[in-house]
């Protein structure tokens, strides 16, 4: 199970509703690990490519989650977290 970082937890408190950050978190846990290939990666990263295009919205979540698992580089894509600079966009869209 891989935790879900301090920030972004703080996005998915501000984001979703009580109920659904709950949800959304124990949705995480098994993100990266649950993905072809995903354990490569980084955990962060691919957690926030499912949470930072829902924009609080569960449904649409659950919509990244199942993207991701079908190919998690086209979440990477979406978010703009493809290229070489993505731990400066995480701290851009997350905090430092």
């Amino acid at each position: 199970m891989a935790p879900v970082s301090t920030r972004l937890s703080a996005r998915i408190r501000a984001d979703f509703s009580p109920s659904d950050a709950e949800r959304v978190l124990d949705d995480l846990a098994d993100i990266p690990e649950s993905l072809p290939l995903g354990e490569s990666q980084n955990t962060e990263r691919l957690q926030a490519c499912a949470v930072l295009p829902a924009a609080g919205d569960y449904d649409d979540f659950r919509q990244s989650i199942a993207l991701l698992r079908i190919d998690w580089r086209d979440g990477l894509m979406g978010t703009g977290l493809e290229h070489g600079h993505w731990p400066r966009e995480l701290d851009r869209l997350l905090g430092t």
